[in-house]
């Protein structure tokens, strides 16, 4: 009897401790929240992930390159970064270059927004900036948007006086630039003309 009520505890304890969605938990330097749970440890089977900003024990030098992880295992399962949360490290003078990798395909709201020593942005294979994602990012001189990037929030680099140019992919299906000025595809009208221009 006393072996059942072990084996029964121990099953509830780990049913209870396993990640869900809405957790949060911290990874190395970042702080991330479950957003789908995973059914495996295969990617087949992953779940996904939004990373929240740095970890309260990420030094001043751990955060001058924003590169997180893109999939991780927690509870023995796989968990796929897909996000960067609103705000996540908004206001971060500490930050000089973004390198984004994997699946994530959402700059949230105010993502970066004030980060005003940032100089570097690689968006791989982002699909969407939100609402001020890089605004006032006042160090940011060029911008590269890559074929994946189909949705770019008219807010998104509002205030980064130092921007002389976006320098599109010629793959991109939505946007295109000429003499550094971002353009739709068919360059008809301006979207966005860089503010040190």
């Amino acid at each position: 009897m006393k072996k059942i009520t072990l084996l029964l505890l121990s099953a509830l304890v780990s049913v209870v401790a396993s990640a869900a969605v809405g957790d949060v938990f911290v990874s190395g330097n970042y702080k991330y929240q479950i957003t789908t749970e995973a059914t495996s440890t295969e990617v087949s089977g992953a779940g996904e992930a939004t990373v929240l900003g740095f970890s309260t024990t990420a030094s001043a030098a751990d955060q001058a390159n924003v590169a997180f992880a893109q999939y991780f295992q927690k509870d023995g399962k796989m968990y796929i970064v897909t996000a960067i949360a609103p705000n996540a490290f908004s206001n971060n003078t500490n930050i000089t270059s973004v390198s984004i990798k994997g699946a994530v395909a959402k700059v949230g709201m105010s993502a970066f927004y004030g980060c005003s020593n940032l100089t570097k942005v690689s968006l791989g294979s982002v699909t969407t900036l939100d609402n001020y994602a890089f605004a006032f990012c006042t160090s940011l001189t060029s911008v590269k948007i890559p074929d994946t990037l189909t949705s770019i929030n008219n807010s998104a680099f509002d205030g980064c006086t130092a921007l002389e140019s976006y320098v599109v992919s010629e793959s991109n299906s939505n946007y295109s630039s000429y003499d550094g000025a971002l353009y739709n595809k068919k360059q008809t009208p301006l979207v966005r003309m860089p503010a040190a221009k």
